[in-house]
């Protein structure tokens, strides 16, 4: 079976002219041309004032086809997790509460299965989150093709991630009493505030013995990475920007259901959001049963830098693409939409240089398309690009699905 691994550089020149180019900052260029060499695009336009010479370039009919950026997964436990069934293949979850030495790079299996999964629906790049206790540790970024972690790696700890506590009280039989909740969110919350004054003392003195847990926290503390999150309820959004006002912490909300009632605080802190799962039912029976799908478009029209991720989970973010594309149909354009998996989450990273748009000088990440990749009545790739080289995006099922039609004789 096609694993999908790029060995060796783009060696010439490619062009692909005819193709229509959605950009990812929001244009289009019909029946456009696009060039890269090196696994760098060198040329975006319509190629009306060049010359293609066929002897030193590969030269592709792209007509009728549409080309867009690589895909970008956020909040992911892809390559950590295999089967959720088979403890062996889960390697996410750390014990104790507080991890910030944890990372999740070092983890990271480049031979999974779920890989090709994504690459058949253009996720070139994945951001790969640790799970457990109170400070889960770092994720990092990789690509969806290549030989070990070394090579899959993309950018190393981008941010530290935080587990913030519900401060709602849950009814039910075989839940505590509320009181015993309350006290025990309190305690979460002032345990948090004891770490992260303990880490900035020990990160403020030249004296303090070495600490592997508080010498973690020291490139979140200098503003170096961002404080990924993971809350839902505005109540909790709001403690825990005070925590980073307090602390000077960069953050970015993750999860977010509630972030509508608290959009003039993101606003006025200039908070990124990563919304989880486009495609779930409300979280409150008060909320209107389309709201997460409008949630996408009433951020971002709030001028929210916002993104979107299809679960942490790993399986499910094949399904990324489509997660944009319901964002689509609730008040977003399909441009604007595209933004949520490219240019937006390229910005939250810190990666807006290099990946998130088809630009001169960025990687040649991209995906070939016969149809609307947003639509999952259309959505076919052809060809996947990954740093120019074109990568085999077929996976398991495929495999199966050619055997078994060879088997009844199915065309």
């Amino acid at each position: 079976m096609a694993i999908g691994i790029s060995t060796k550089a783009q060696e010439k020149q490619i062009w692909i002219q005819g193709a229509k180019l959605h950009i990812g900052d929001g244009t289009v260029i019909e029946s456009g041309l696009i060039g890269f060499q090196n696994g760098i695009i060198n040329y975006i336009g319509t190629g009306a004032e060049i010359r293609l010479n066929r002897t030193t370039s590969t030269i592709i009919d792209g007509s009728g086809k549409q080309i867009y950026p690589g895909f970008i997964a956020l909040n992911t436990i892809v390559g950590l997790n295999e089967i959720d069934a088979v403890r062996a293949t889960r390697d996410y979850n750390e014990t104790g509460e507080m991890n910030p030495n944890i990372r999740s790079m070092v983890a990271f299996n480049t031979d999974s299965k779920i890989l090709p999964t994504l690459r058949h629906n253009g996720v070139h790049y994945v951001q790969s989150i640790p799970q457990g206790g109170t400070i889960s540790g770092t994720s990092s970024t990789f690509s969806t093709s290549g030989w070990n972690w070394e090579d899959a790696v993309v950018k190393k700890s981008d941010g530290m991630h935080i587990d913030w506590p519900s401060m709602q009280v849950h009814e039910a039989p075989w839940m505590p009493t509320a009181e015993e909740q309350r006290k025990r969110t309190e305690k979460v919350l002032v345990d948090i505030s004891d770490f992260f004054e303990a880490a900035k003392a020990y990160c403020s003195s030249k004296t303090a013995k070495i600490n592997l847990k508080f010498e973690a926290m020291r490139p979140l503390l200098d503003g170096n990475i961002p404080l990924f999150i993971h809350v839902d309820e505005a109540k909790g959004i709001i403690m825990s920007l005070e925590l980073c006002k307090k602390f000077k912490l960069k953050p970015v909300i993750v999860g977010g259901a509630e972030s509508y009632a608290v959009v003039s605080i993101l606003k006025e802190r200039n908070v990124p959001v990563i919304l989880e799962r486009t495609h779930r039912l409300p979280s409150t029976q008060s909320e209107a049963v389309d709201l997460p799908y409008k949630l996408p478009s009433l951020l971002t029209k709030a001028g929210i830098l916002v993104a979107v991720t299809a679960d942490r989970k790993a399986w499910e973010q094949r399904n990324l693409c489509f997660n944009a594309g319901t964002a689509a149909a609730y008040g977003l354009t399909k441009e604007e939409a595209l933004q949520l998996i490219s240019l937006n989450p390229a910005k939250i990273l810190g990666l807006n240089a290099e990946l998130g748009t088809l630009a001169v000088n960025k990687k040649a990440s991209i995906s070939v398309a016969n149809g609307d990749l947003l639509d999952m009545k259309t959505s076919v790739i052809e060809t996947f690009y990954l740093d120019g080289v074109s990568v085999d995006f077929n996976g398991h099922q495929q495999e199966l699905n050619k055997k078994y039609k060879n088997k009844y004789g199915l065309k």
